[in-house]
């Protein structure tokens, strides 16, 4: 795929996507390096809701971010490659891509981490799951009061049981 038809279509999947369906605001995005950065950089030309969604290999996430730097994103080159490293890490392809967090092993602080919820719904899960057992899947997982179920389908790709 040619640089100019990868940024062309990635631009069409993400209007796509933020028209058909409202999903996390960035500041649903999974906590870690880079996400500030993300955020102030990619925010202020566009939306981003639809990053979640898409899963690119390292090297097409540093083309359509750099095809960014060169339409006018203001950010330096330690900056664009923080936002590169951050997305490849959360929503990366293959095995580029986060790794999947099980909910029914993982610590309060691993599910934060890993899925990018709150510690109080990250604690939540925790307390569910030592309560009623083992998850079996995302319909028990939705079960857990207090846990945004936006945030749990962001992070769908992410959960294993």
């Amino acid at each position: 795929m040619t640089t100019s038809s990868f940024i062309k279509n990635a631009f069409i999947a993400g209007a796509i996507l933020a028209l058909a369906t409202p999903f996390a605001s960035a500041q649903d995005l999974p906590p870690g390096e880079g996400r500030e950065t993300l955020k102030k950089v990619c925010t202020a030309c566009h939306d981003i809701e639809s990053v979640p969604r898409l899963r690119y290999s390292r090297a097409d996430w540093q083309s359509l971010v750099y095809s960014m730097k060169d339409m006018g994103a203001d950010a330096t080159g330690a900056e664009m490659d923080q936002i590169i490293d951050y997305l490849t890490k959360n929503f990366g392809k293959g095995e580029e891509g986060a790794k999947k967090t099980n909910v029914n092993k993982a610590s309060a602080k691993e599910i934060e981490a890993g899925l990018g919820l709150s510690t109080k719904e990250s604690e939540a899960i925790v307390l569910y799951r030592m309560k009623n057992g083992d998850f079996k899947d995302a319909a028990g997982l939705a079960k857990v009061e207090g846990v945004d179920a936006a945030k749990l389908a962001a992070a769908k790709d992410k959960i294993e049981y």
